[in-house]
């Protein structure tokens, strides 16, 4: 949703059962954080389409059968 007010979107660091998390993968876990953080200003982007450069049919904002290439969900969104 960030993307189509102008913001650029980077990929989700994501960290799963933090309730079952032992020191060792704390530590793990903050030192692949202090990484992302370093290089934040580094990685790309997710190269979502743009709504209103001819990606999407308006007024109904779907994405044109022709780019989805067999693709569906998010995947079919990203250029």
């Amino acid at each position: 949703m960030l993307f189509y007010p102008g913001f650029d979107v980077l990929p989700p660091f994501v960290v799963y059962h933090t309730s079952r998390m032992n020191d060792a993968r704390l530590q793990a876990t903050c030192n692949a954080l202090g990484r992302r953080l370093d290089r934040l200003w580094d990685d790309a982007p997710i190269a979502f389409r743009k709504q209103n450069h001819g990606d999407y049919a308006i007024p109904l904002l779907t994405l044109r059968e022709e780019l989805a290439g067999g693709r569906s969900g998010f995947a079919a969104h990203i250029e």
